[in-house]
């Protein structure tokens, strides 16, 4: 399974109805089609030994197409594997999913010339990721952030005390204009501080949590 890239694509009210139907088309098909020559194709391509008309045929799409099967043709047209996936409207928004990495920069600069104005989030299920502004064909890097660092428990040389379900945040932390202390959470969940030592992190957590769940 790959990991996710969770994507969204903010624009005015007025190019809403372009965005549908961009995304009823698939993001990225709708500004590079793939050729119907790749539908039946097999990645990685076989050799000439095992599957020789799969072979054959391969040679002719790269001869024509300029690629041998369908995955390399897309990462090279798109960026990722599959075109978007598990995709929704939510008003003037369109969210959508990707595995591995956000599609290539060049199919938004395609949908720059359709709507010229735009905001384009994504981030990896991990937690990290970049959020983009676009005016006119002008892409402006609005932010761009990182994985918190926590502490590993098992390899960690740093003395920190662990407990369980509590995970530390070894250095401050900043996401979409949002700063998180160091110190303890509750399973490496940002929303879940608990204190900045471990005493206080544990009596915050037996106000709120069942402390059983806790190893000792």
């Amino acid at each position: 399974m790959p990991n996710w890239v969770y994507n969204s694509i903010e624009v005015e009210e007025k190019y809403t109805e372009k965005l549908k139907q961009i995304s009823e088309k698939g993001f990225c098909n709708y500004f590079k089609p793939q050729p119907k020559a790749y539908e039946d194709t097999i990645s990685p391509t076989p050799s000439k030994e095992k599957n020789p008309y799969v072979y054959e045929l391969s040679q002719l799409l790269l001869k024509y197409h300029g690629y041998e099967n369908w995955y390399d043709w897309r990462h090279a047209h798109w960026g990722v594997k599959w075109d978007a996936c598990m995709g929704e409207m939510d008003g003037n928004i369109y969210r959508f999913e990707t595995p591995w990495e956000a599609p290539d920069k060049s199919i938004f600069e395609l949908l720059a010339k359709e709507i010229p104005y735009f905001i384009y989030f994504w981030e990896e299920e991990q937690g990290f990721g970049k959020e983009w502004e676009c005016e006119n064909g002008e892409f402006r890097l609005l932010e761009s952030w990182d994985l918190p660092v926590w502490k590993d428990n098992e390899d960690s040389k740093i003395p920190y005390e662990s407990c369980g379900t509590l995970s530390y945040l070894l250095e401050v932390y900043t996401k979409m204009g949002e700063t998180y202390p160091k110190g303890y959470y509750l399973e490496y969940d940002l929303n879940t501080y608990l204190g900045s030592t471990y005493k206080k992190a544990m009596k915050e957590y037996n106000k709120h949590y069942d402390i059983t769940h806790v190893s000792k």
